[in-house]
């Protein structure tokens, strides 16, 4: 009987120098090969999913970080914030001297910053194959389901605007320099549990791949979390389960380790 595969995308199925390494690109066809049931469970939004990722072949998404739940190609959820919501989360980053990235299924909200335009950024950050999804931040037309805000400058820590963030928010800290922020009741472990229950599948069969901290809940929720090796340090001590670096073949060597392939 197949089991319940959920893999973060960015460090653990891929990364924007190497993209997805072909050790990965085997495995999944060994997965697929022996009943698996796959799932992309990433922070993305749907927009930012790309063709080389959704050639490996899933069943599934989970994407904005629990926001949006799809299967077989059916959306079983969204969850969009009010837009006078988005609109004070915004004003807190810009106040704040921070770019945001304001993340919506089917479109992308961001500033026009330099010296790099917006989507040539957004294009070597996600691999992506177009960035006709693109718009700017000041549309009034805003649909997000989460936003995230990075610094002007590389060296800058906004570890100050974390704290200020985390009183209404469930934050991440990417870096000193990056916060992605969603919605309190909303992550990937979440998700998972709400997908156990509406396609009956058993918790004892599920595993998980990840890399960062916004992975911690889901590899705790399933039953065998795996911790890429290239992870967060704080992601390493949480988890039991690790394997080697995303660049070491980690991903193949996790698959073989938890015997799937």
């Amino acid at each position: 009987m197949g089991k319940y595969l959920f893999f973060d995308v960015d460090g653990t199925l891929f990364d924007p120098e190497i993209h997805i390494p072909d050790s990965t690109k085997e495995g999944f066809r060994r997965l697929r090969d022996n009943g698996h049931h796959l799932f992309i469970s990433t922070g993305r939004t749907k927009c930012l999913l790309f063709s080389e990722l959704l050639d490996l072949g899933f069943e599934g998404m989970i994407c904005g970080s629990g926001t949006y739940m799809e299967h077989e190609g059916r959306e079983l959820f969204r969850y969009e914030m009010p837009v006078d919501e988005t609109v004070e989360l915004m004003n807190t980053f810009h106040d704040n001297d921070m770019y945001i990235f304001a993340e919506g299924t089917e479109l992308l909200f961001c500033d026009e910053y330099k010296p790099v335009a917006a989507p040539d950024l957004v294009r070597f950050i996600f691999n992506t194959d177009t960035t006709d999804f693109i718009r700017s931040s000041a549309d009034p037309l805003l649909r997000v389901s989460k936003i995230s805000g990075f610094s002007k400058t590389d060296d800058r820590d906004v570890s100050d605007v974390f704290r200020l963030l985390s009183e209404k928010y469930t934050c991440v800290m990417h870096g000193k320099n990056y916060i992605e922020t969603i919605k309190p009741g909303f992550s990937k472990g979440q998700a998972i549990l709400e997908l156990s229950r509406r396609l009956g599948f058993d918790m004892n069969d599920t595993y998980a791949f990840g890399d960062s901290m916004n992975d911690l809940d889901m590899l705790r929720t399933v039953k065998y979390g795996v911790a890429m090796g290239n992870g967060n340090p704080d992601l390493l001590r949480a988890v039991s389960l690790h394997t080697d670096d995303f660049r070491n073949d980690g991903l193949y060597k996790g698959l073989k380790m938890m015997e799937l392939i």
